[in-house]
């Protein structure tokens, strides 16, 4: 009998994803929750994590599948980030909701031989996702004078 998986929910209970321009933004808050999810994988190395990118269905987001952006900047914060916890990525998994669960990331830790069993996730394929990944809407170049190097 497989083990089953255990849930820590980051980002909820009004600490979302509420950069009102980059919708995916790992912030401050998100990360302290990751820096938690990350001691727990340090703790216990022969587990895995899944992270489930959300996106409420009021938001209102100019980004192209934002909950995948959520997840796959949560994984790239634990496998490289700032707080340099340096997981292996092989052992996370990212996906996202195919239901509005909030502009929010979760977090499941599976155990070894556990396996994950949510079932209203599909898998991210991260090498269609945006090198942007913060969720900014594109800029636009304005079009202007040019200068030559000389300033003339």
């Amino acid at each position: 009998m497989a083990a089953s998986n255990t849930t820590i929910v980051c980002c909820s209970n009004g600490s979302e994803f509420n950069n009102p321009k980059k919708h995916a933004r790992v912030d401050n808050e998100c990360k302290a929750v990751l820096d938690e999810v990350a001691l727990r994988l340090q703790r216990e190395p022969n587990g895995k994590l899944v992270v489930v990118g959300c996106e409420d269905e009021q938001e209102d987001v100019t980004v192209k599948d934002v909950s995948a952006l959520r997840a796959a900047n949560s994984k790239a914060y634990l496998t490289g980030g700032e707080a340099k916890q340096q997981i292996d990525s092989s052992r996370i998994e990212v996906r996202k909701s195919v239901s509005a669960c909030g502009k929010k990331a979760r977090f499941y830790f599976v155990p070894e031989g556990g396996s994950f069993t949510q079932t209203d996730t599909v898998v991210v394929d991260e090498s269609t996702l945006p090198t942007d990944r913060t969720g900014a809407p594109s800029r636009q170049r304005k079009k202007g004078k040019t200068t030559s190097p000389s300033g003339e």
